[in-house]
């Protein structure tokens, strides 16, 4: 199938434009100094826990006299103070000369069921990992959210911000005040290391958008982000439950059969399993993940993935992953979508389903997606027009039904002539069309990448949007954005 892009903006009348924790006898980066005060926690909240973990042993500070409580911590460095606070004593051997120190830790945990990230670089270990371990240790292999809910219930976790599973900040990195305070609030709770059940090694099917993971029930997605702004039909056939009042964060919940079948966010608080994380860029998920899938096996037939460089999938946990990057932003992330494997494996057309609920569907979604990336830049968020969608709809089916793919249509009129039939006043006026995506998520990351003039409309000045979707014709969909401010 073939995919297109135009864009189109006037003035007026105008023409066409188109680190490191240092542990009791684990080499860091610093020799070690162990005192009960550091130079730099006089007024850092966990002054206490500090002076506490370093009178315990459980933690040292540098040669300088400073402890860096806000520095981050890697999950070696976290999983070797766990067992050595948790289990003083326990001898889990050393390591021989050419391994790692941490392999015995890893080892010891292997031994017990334990979930881990493997996230060896502290600038990928984040707090959400820190639940699963934690919740593991004792006893309990459970999906992010619920992890974290354990933390709670048990008083080894008050959260970040509050303590809720949201509060707790599952997507931010572990820092060294972080580490001792949780280890400190086990240690008070008389927690007692335990083996997990037996399980997939690591993670396994850790695919979250902030506290949500694929597989939760419908009334968890419920109770943790409440009622939808909105309900919108899908090409996978679920129904998307759209949370829209922060587009910075804009997030789709895929719901069938009242289990999370599908999740999708423009903000940075998600998680995947193999260090991938929303600081990495294109170039970093192929170190970590190697080669994205070019094609997928679909029945008996190969679907392949087209998607011009802005997007790419991945097979991971069970799921589909796939990140939608800035390509003009150093190839950084700005949204990532989750979907099932059998989600994905039954769409068997390129296109998925049809119909006026997708179609309405489609036309919302890019003016949310739109307005995810104005909110990140700090440009204020368009406001839907019924006369521009309409305007923009005609002209999607005037191109499906007349076999054309162009800004002027069949009769020689211009964006700028249908605005006015329709007597849309406006100061300035834009238009981009594209044919042959998917869907919104495909159409819109399209835009975004093109160097043509639709991403200066995606984020230019204009105050009003209205989109038009067309489905049939021979690019199996037609999709129509107008941008306007009114005089």
């Amino acid at each position: 199938m073939h995919i297109r892009f135009k864009a189109f903006t006037a003035q007026t009348a105008l023409s066409l434009c188109a680190a490191t924790l240092l542990l009791p006898g684990i080499a860091g980066a610093a020799a070690g100094v162990n005192k009960s005060s550091f130079t730099d926690i006089e007024r850092h909240w966990a002054r206490q826990t500090i002076e506490w973990a370093a009178s315990q042993g459980i933690a040292e500070g540098y040669e300088t006299g400073t402890f860096q409580p806000d520095r981050k911590v890697s999950e070696p460095e976290f999983l070797a103070m766990l067992i050595r606070t948790l289990a003083p004593g326990k001898n889990v051997g050393s390591s021989l000369s050419a391994e790692p120190w941490y392999k015995p830790y890893y080892v010891y945990a292997q031994d017990n069921h334990w979930m881990l990230a493997n996230a060896f670089d502290a600038n990928l270990y984040n707090r959400g990992y820190v639940a699963q371990l934690m919740a593991s240790a004792q006893g309990n292999r459970l999906p992010l959210s619920e992890a974290v809910q354990f933390l709670l219930d048990e008083g080894l976790s008050q959260g970040k911000y509050a303590a809720t599973v949201e509060g707790y900040a599952s997507g931010e990195a572990l820092t060294r005040a972080e580490a001792v305070q949780f280890l400190r609030n086990a240690k008070a709770q008389g927690t007692e290391l335990k083996p997990a059940p037996e399980g997939p090694a690591g993670l396994g099917s850790s695919l979250q958008v902030g506290s949500v993971s694929l597989g939760d029930t419908a009334a968890y997605v419920q109770a943790m982000l409440g009622e939808p702004d909105r309900r919108d039909a899908s090409v996978y056939g679920f129904e998307w439950q759209v949370y829209s009042r922060h587009p910075q964060s804009y997030t789709l919940v895929g719901i069938r059969d009242g289990k999370v079948a599908g999740l999708y966010t423009s903000g940075t608080d998600w998680l995947t399993s193999g260090g991938v994380s929303p600081n990495d860029t294109k170039s970093g998920i192929a170190d970590k993940w190697g080669s994205p899938l070019s094609r997928i096996l679909k029945g008996n037939t190969w679907v392949s993935i087209k998607s011009d460089g802005h997007s790419q999938v991945f097979e991971r946990d069970g799921a589909y992953v796939t990140f939608y990057y800035d390509l003009q932003d150093k190839g950084q992330i700005s949204g990532v979508k989750m979907v099932a494997k059998a989600e994905e494996q039954q769409l068997t057309s390129a296109s998925g389903q049809s119909g006026d609920q997708l179609r309405e569907a489609f036309e919302r979604q890019v003016l949310d997606l739109a307005n995810a990336e104005r909110a990140k830049r700090g440009i204020a968020a368009m406001q839907w027009s019924d006369t521009a969608a309409a305007i923009a709809r005609a002209h999607s089916s005037d191109m499906q039904e007349q076999g054309y793919f162009a800004h002027d249509d069949r009769s020689g009129r211009m964006p700028w002539d249908r605005a006015e039939d329709a007597g849309l006043s406006y100061r300035l006026f834009a238009e981009n069309i594209a044919a042959g995506q998917a869907d919104a998520l495909e159409a819109h990351y399209g835009w975004l990448n093109s160097t043509s003039g639709h991403r200066e409309n995606l984020l230019g000045s204009n105050t009003h949007f209205g989109a038009g979707v067309a489905f049939g014709g021979k690019y199996r969909v037609y999709y129509t954005e107008n941008f306007y401010t009114p005089y």
